[in-house]
Parts: structure tokens; sequence; C-alpha cells
């Protein structure tokens, strides 16, 4: 995937402001908050064409999220887990669309606040 997947999912959550939704997948919210930058950022930038979003949700949520993370970035961490972790393997069209649906305003603003700290930390231009 070598960042598709992620990228392309982050993308599409970050240009809706639509409803809350549910969703199953990682238990995020129980997932470690002492990851160091170095092993957080190797499963962004480590995930290849072939990776799933629920094995990248099981790689995300095993490593955590490191300690400088902000409350909001930690709870988008959290809301993305859950969602990517929900999609099939190959989600199609709809099921991006879907998930984009799925987010409170809320969601969003946290969602949006952890694709910026993956940004700017992991993917520098």
């Amino acid at each position: 995937m070598k960042k598709a997947l992620l990228t392309a999912s982050l993308m599409l959550v970050v240009t809706t402001t639509a409803a809350c939704g549910g969703g199953s997948g990682g238990g995020s919210d129980a997932a470690p908050t002492d990851a160091s930058k170095k092993e957080f950022c190797a499963v962004i930038t480590g995930a290849d064409n072939n990776i799933t979003g629920k094995d990248l949700a099981k790689q995300l949520d095993k490593v955590g999220t490191p300690k400088t993370v902000s409350k909001d970035e930690r709870k988008g961490f959290e809301v993305f887990v859950k969602k990517i972790g929900a999609l099939g393997s190959k989600p199609s069209d709809s099921e991006l669309s879907q998930m984009e649906k799925d987010l409170s305003a809320d969601d969003l603003k946290a969602v949006t606040a952890f694709i910026t700290y993956v940004s700017t930390e992991c993917l520098p231009s």
C-alpha cells in the first residue's frame, strides 16, 4: 500500500461533514498511548499495497499513539481505527463514501486533527 489505503481513506474522511454513525473494528480506545514516534510512523509508512483496512487497524491498534498526540488527535486515531477496521478487504467507493457520511462533526474534527498529526510527523513532503 505504501500509504495508498491510508492516504485515500484519510483524505476521503477529511472531505466530509456528515452525520454520526457506528461501526465495528479495532478497540483503539485501549490502544497504547506511549508508542514512540518512530514505531507509530513505521506502521503508517510501512504499509504496502496489499494491506487491508482491518489489518491496518490491527497494526495501528497494537502500536497505539505517541505520548505527544493531543486529546483531539487521539480521539481521531480511535475513530479512524474503528472506521478503517470495519471496511472490507477491498472497500468499494460506496463503502468509503458511507464511512465519510458516518462521522459526526466532532468526529470529523478529531479525525482531521489526527490526519494533520500524521501528515506533519510521518509523511513529510
